[in-house]
């Protein structure tokens, strides 16, 4: 069973303080959205981008490790070889192991083909939804629709502009460290050109920060 051990969380606060902006991590904004209780302004990488990742990485068992630590633990819900009851089956795990919150992720692009599996999510009612690549909607207004709240990914300032004016509760700032398939520009700009373009709405970084 997987075990993450809670940290600080102060290096995930610091570096988007350092950028000059005043960003409400989504972590503390959830708590006070509600009764949850996320410590930790972290979250697991949710998507599931390719057959390995969301096979044996990706599921209600991290999710659920990832949320009892205090992060916002996700798994992904689009892998081709998982069933729709797999994925409902992950999220009575999480429910099992813990009474945080947690969040299920989809590659946006591929919704058109996996669209029973996001009814069932919806039918779940998970608190969070979570939407990487592409135009968020009309997903992110039907998981609104059905309670949730909803965190899309952006690799492009645009793509983090569309989510926010769609109305997306928080935003993923992903630089193109993560794995250099996801956009052309590096975090930290991506990073600090998106807080100032979303200053209203949580933003999250993904990608990579190196001190050279």
């Amino acid at each position: 069973t997987p075990a993450v051990t809670p940290g600080t969380g102060g290096s995930c606060v610091s570096v988007s303080n350092a950028l000059g902006s005043s960003v409400g991590t989504v972590a503390f904004w959830y708590y006070a959205r509600g009764p949850w209780y996320n410590y930790q302004p972290v979250m697991d990488n949710s998507a599931g981008e390719n057959y390995w990742e969301s096979w044996i990485y990706s599921d209600g068992r991290l999710a659920a490790a990832v949320s009892t630590a205090g992060g916002l633990g996700t798994f992904g819900a689009v892998h081709p070889e998982r069933t729709t009851q797999w994925v409902r089956d992950q999220i009575e795990i999480v429910r099992r192991a813990t009474d945080r919150p947690f969040g299920v992720g989809f590659l946006t692009p591929f919704l058109r083909y996996f669209e029973d599996r996001f009814d069932a999510v919806l039918e779940a009612s998970p608190p969070v939804v979570f939407l990487s690549f592409g135009d968020p909607e009309p997903w992110l207004g039907r998981a609104h629709e059905a309670g949730a709240l909803v965190i899309c990914q952006g690799q492009t300032l645009e793509q983090a502009r569309r989510a926010d004016a769609a109305g997306a509760d928080a935003i993923v700032a992903q630089g193109n460290e993560a794995g250099g398939h996801t956009g052309t520009m590096g975090l930290l700009p991506l990073l600090s050109a998106a807080l100032d373009a979303c200053p209203d709405t949580p933003m999250l970084a993904a990608g990579g920060v190196a001190d050279g």
